[in-house]
């Protein structure tokens, strides 16, 4: 059972970071257009040029942080025994994913090269910040201390 819920952890941990990023990152770029999902669908040419303005790429910055935040969390309370296992697991995958969008995708000219970099390292910094807020007990009290 164990194994199941490490492997069960990553695939969480990978779909809460790439949804949480694609959604908002969506909804920033949709709320800017004010264009339809089937539009910017189809025109990507037009979804890239409004998502590459250096405001919308900072932000990207912060909401990539809160997906590997989501990610991390989640996948260290699904693995539980497991949880450093599946950290490193769900770390490694994102930055091949990162590394193969940069050097290999047909979206590798959709962003600037200093986007790349810092996705590479926001997204598994949040991850760790993810996995070490689920597994602080000290934070965890607080909460509990907060709460009552």
């Amino acid at each position: 059972m164990k194994y199941f819920k490490l492997v069960l952890g990553v695939i969480i941990g990978l779909l809460a970071v790439t949804l949480v990023a694609e959604i908002v990152e969506f909804i920033i770029v949709k709320s800017i257009s004010d264009k339809s999902f089937g539009y910017l669908q189809e025109n990507q040419s037009e979804y890239f040029n409004i998502r590459n303005r250096n405001s919308i790429l900072i932000a990207k910055i912060g909401y990539s942080l809160i997906a590997g935040i989501t990610g991390g969390y989640l996948a260290t309370w699904i693995s539980k025994t497991m949880s450093n296992i599946a950290i490193w697991i769900l770390i490694v995958i994102q930055i091949v994913a990162v590394l193969w969008g940069f050097f290999f995708s047909d979206f590798s000219s959709t962003a600037p090269i200093w986007v790349w970099v810092y996705v590479l390292i926001v997204v598994p910094s949040g991850i760790w910040i993810g996995y070490k807020w689920r597994t602080n007990n000290a934070l965890q009290n607080s909460v509990k201390i907060i709460e009552k």
